[in-house]
């Protein structure tokens, strides 16, 4: 019976380090994607004020941008895709940049 017990125990030890592990990796994937989406959002801060553009950039993480022009006010959606643990995921950043006229 006192096996059964510490087998029983054994388990959910595992069982929660092998979470908690799953839990880091995608603390730091997603850290890695803000970092990678702030950078992107300060380059786009320049260039979309002169030239509004679509895009994209591929690495470990997948980036693509939008950019919607209205008078001086520009909108940008930023998606950062990658994969954490097998599943895919997207992080989307929402921006608003104001323009100072020409």
């Amino acid at each position: 019976m006192a096996t059964l017990v510490l087998s029983a125990g054994v388990l959910s030890v595992v069982a929660s380090a092998t979470a908690t592990q799953r839990l880091s990796q995608l603390g730091r994937h997603m850290s890695g994607a803000a970092e990678v989406a702030a950078s992107r959002l300060d380059a786009l801060r320049a260039s979309a004020c002169r030239s509004p553009a679509d895009g994209n950039a591929t690495g470990f993480y997948q980036e693509r941008w939008s950019v919607t022009a209205s008078g001086p006010v520009r909108a940008v959606r930023l998606d950062i895709a990658f994969v954490a643990g097998l599943r895919p995921r997207t992080i989307r950043f929402d921006a608003t940049f104001l323009c100072a006229p020409p």
